[in-house]
């Protein structure tokens, strides 16, 4: 899924020229804590809840922005997003077209709805997370010791590890709720499992968690 598909456009962009007054109502109304700010075709930031206390008069054009640089170009793949949004620290994040030209904006929650909805979330399975070393990692070698046990990889993603830099931990989301073979074949070539979740399609402890963050966006 790209970027283009998942812009909200129920969130508005304001104008430089736009009173206090309105950017509280709007932010009221769209239950958002940020709301982005353009000129003309052009993305400039976006206007937060912060900058706005114990204000009550001006325009938007006083307030200093945030997130000049929270934009992703329409074509690319939803994880840019998420991507760009944790560097800001931003839950909205412009979209523009190849012109630089502003389409609107994709709210975290929107990414998180998407995700919730893909196949590796909403099918059972199971969950393994190893920790190696950063410089010994290769899906390929992962993807062939497990698919030799018939089982296939649903997804994976790869995050540092916090206490050794030069490791790495790797989360792999599996299609079969019995995993013991496939974690004994990682074992015994060397691989750290560090642990292992197993679920049904009547108790995912992902989906559980998902559809918690879920509700908690949308409060």
């Amino acid at each position: 899924m790209i970027a283009q598909e998942l812009i909200n456009y129920l969130i508005p962009p304001l104008k430089i020229t736009d009173p206090v007054s309105k950017v509280k109502l709007w932010m009221r109304e769209f239950r958002v804590f940020e709301l982005p700010v353009i000129e003309g075709e052009r993305f400039l930031g976006l206007i937060t809840d912060e900058k706005l206390d114990e204000v009550e008069e001006g325009e938007v054009k006083q307030f200093l922005l945030e997130g000049s640089t929270a934009v992703v170009n329409q074509n690319q793949h939803y994880y840019e997003i998420l991507r760009v949004a944790n560097r800001e620290a931003v839950s909205l994040v412009a979209i523009i077209d190849d012109y630089n030209k502003y389409l609107g904006v994709v709210a975290l929650e929107d990414v998180v709805e998407a995700f919730s909805h893909t196949s590796a979330v909403r099918s059972p399975g199971s969950v393994i997370v190893l920790t190696l070393n950063a410089i010994d990692y290769s899906l390929s070698e992962i993807s062939r010791l497990i698919e030799e046990n018939g089982v296939k990889i649903l997804s994976s993603y790869v995050v540092s590890n916090d206490e050794d830099l030069s490791k790495i931990k790797v989360t792999l989301k599996l299609n079969v709720d019995e995993i013991s073979h496939v974690t004994e074949t990682l074992r015994r070539f060397g691989y750290l499992v560090e642990t292992n979740f197993q679920e049904s399609s009547k108790d995912s402890q992902e989906r559980e968690r998902l559809d918690s963050l879920l509700n908690y966006l949308k409060l």
